[in-house]
């Protein structure tokens, strides 16, 4: 556990969604979650710098965080206290995913961007689903593999395929780069009803030449994209256990 948790502190160093577009894909990825756990109990597991964080902050009754990078927690903790409209009761807990356990069951569990670095996802799709409480839902998206911006890369001669894993997705620890087939095989490996699938936001381009769009343009492919799901830049499912 020790070289995980080590691992884990090494993207920390590196990964900081505010200094990249991928804030804005966080941004949209909340619009689709916030409102479904609105005025609820949900946990999020892996934070990042808290930009989720803070807008699940801002729509859950309690909120409870899990990270295996210290540094992580103590970045949203300080996010999450600058944070205007904060209405949940906030949790922060810095483990690793295997050895936290909840001392309560939630509404909804967040695994916004978590899959793709886990070694057995299905496991801990198992484990999460065991935190819900009747009727609860977990929440899960992943980067999409055949999305546009990876055809076009491969187009380009840049991907040997639109999955092949980049050079980016292994200085994040990626484990794998999902498509919609293979998550809806490891959701239901893990004994789980699928209840709800979309893809969220249209990305053309890489995150690099992504960051000079303006919102205009970027609220337009995030609507766009709720027509295209198969070619959106990421997967968004809510699952429930099976009854």
């Amino acid at each position: 556990m020790r070289e995980e948790t080590d691992r884990l502190d090494n993207v920390a160093k590196h990964y900081d969604p505010y200094q990249s577009f991928d804030y804005c894909l966080i941004q949209f990825d909340a619009e689709e979650i916030c409102p479904r756990v609105e005025g609820k109990s949900a946990l999020e597991l892996g934070c990042a710098t808290g930009v989720m964080s803070a807008r699940l902050a801002q729509a859950a009754a309690k909120l409870t965080i899990v990270d295996g990078a210290a540094e992580y927690v103590d970045q949203t903790r300080a996010v999450i206290e600058k944070t205007e409209g904060t209405t949940a009761e906030v949790t922060y807990v810095a483990s690793l995913f295997e050895d936290f356990e909840p001392d309560c069951k939630f509404d909804a569990v967040i695994l916004a961007n978590i899959l793709e670095h886990i070694e057995n996802p299905t496991d801990l799709l198992k484990r999460a689903a065991a935190w819900l409480k009747p009727g609860g839902e977990l929440h899960i998206v992943v980067p999409n593999a055949q999305s546009l911006h990876r055809r076009i890369g491969h187009a380009m001669g840049m991907l040997e395929h639109p999955g092949a894993m980049t050079e980016n997705d292994h200085k994040l620890g990626h484990r794998r780069v999902y498509e919609f087939d293979t998550l809806r095989d490891d959701i239901q490996c893990a004994n789980l009803q699928i209840i709800h699938e979309t893809g969220i936001f249209l990305k053309p381009l890489s995150n690099a030449q992504m960051e000079s769009y303006g919102k205009q343009l970027t609220d337009a492919l995030y609507k766009v994209g709720q027509d295209l799901p198969e070619w959106c830049a990421e997967i968004y499912f809510i699952a429930r256990p099976r009854a």
